[in-house]
C-alpha cells in the first residue's frame, strides 16, 4: 500500500524558537518564510522526521548561514538540504542590543516532516553486533548508521539495508557486522491508517572494545 497525499511539512516556532545572542538583547523574529517542501526521496520512501535548524540572522534580518543542529531520527540526512535552503529564504526582524541597534544573532527553528495518519516503523529490540576480529585486534571503536527497510510483517529486506553514516567515516570494517545485527533485530512495521505497510527505519549500531561493553543502541522512530 502506498501513502498517497496527506504529506505535511510544517514549521514549529513561537515558544519552540531558540535564541542564541551574540551581544544582542532581543531575539530575531520570523516575519516571512517559504513553503517547507518534502524532499522527493523522503516522500517516495515514506521517511519522516524532524530537523532543528540553526540560522544566523544578520543585522538586516537576512540569514547569513544555516547549520543542522539536531535530527530525529539522527540518521535522517534526507531533510538537510531542503531545511538549509528553506532557512536561507526566511526573513526576520533583526535582534537588537540595549540601544536598539540591530545585531547578528542565532535562532533555532524545529522543522517537522510528516504524513497524515502515518506511523513510521521502529526497532523494538536491537541485536548485539558481533565485533569484527580485525577491528578488535586493532583496538578500533566506532558506529554505523543504517537505513533498514522494514516490511509490512515486521521482517527486514536485508538486500535494501544501506549504510548512511559511520564514525570513523572510513571504518567500513564495521559495515557487515552492523548489517547482520540489523537483520537479527526486531521491528514494528509502519502503519498507514489501519494498515501495516513497509517503511524505512534508521538505527545506529555502536561498537565498543570488548570488555568495555560492545552494544548497539536503537535510534529509530
Amino acid at each position: 500500500m502506498m501513502v498517497t497525499g496527506g504529506r505535511i511539512a510544517s514549521l514549529l516556532f513561537c515558544c519552540l524558537l531558540g535564541f542564541e545572542h551574540l551581544g544582542a538583547q532581543s531575539a530575531p523574529e520570523l516575519v516571512s518564510k517559504p513553503d517547507l517542501k518534502f524532499p522527493n526521496e523522503a516522500y517516495m520512501g515514506r521517511v519522516v522526521g524532524k530537523v532543528w535548524l540553526r540560522i544566523l540572522v544578520g543585522e538586516d534580518g537576512i540569514p547569513i548561514k544555516t547549520i543542522i543542529f539536531k535530527r530525529d531520527p539522527e540518521m535522517a540526512f534526507l531533510f538537510d538540504d531542503n531545511s538549509r535552503k528553506w532557512g536561507m529564504q526566511c526573513r526576520f526582524t533583526p535582534a537588537t542590543d540595549n540601544n536598539g541597534k540591530p545585531e547578528a544573532a542565532w535562532v533555532v527553528v524545529p522543522l517537522s516532516y510528516s504524513f497524515d495518519h502515518f506511523t513510521p516503523p521502529h526497532c523494538i529490540k536491537q541485536a548485539e553486533p558481533s565485533y569484527p576480529t580485525q577491528a578488535r585486534e586493532m583496538g578500533m571503536e566506532g558506529w554505523v548508521g543504517l537505513a533498514v527497510l522494514v516490511k509490512s510483517n515486521g521482517e527486514t529486506d536485508n538486500s535494501q539495508t544501506v549504510v548512511v553514516s559511520r564514525e570513523p567515516e572510513n571504518a567500513s570494517i564495521f559495515d557487515k557486522a552492523a548489517k547482520e545485527a540489523a537483520s537479527h533485530s526486531q521491528y514494528l512495521p509502519a502503519a498507514y491508517e489501519a494498515n501495516q505497510i513497509e517503511g524505512w527505519c534508521f538505527i545506529k549500531v555502536e561498537f565498543k572494545i570488548p570488555g568495555q561493553g560492545a552494544y548497539a543502541d536503537p535510534d529509530s522512530h
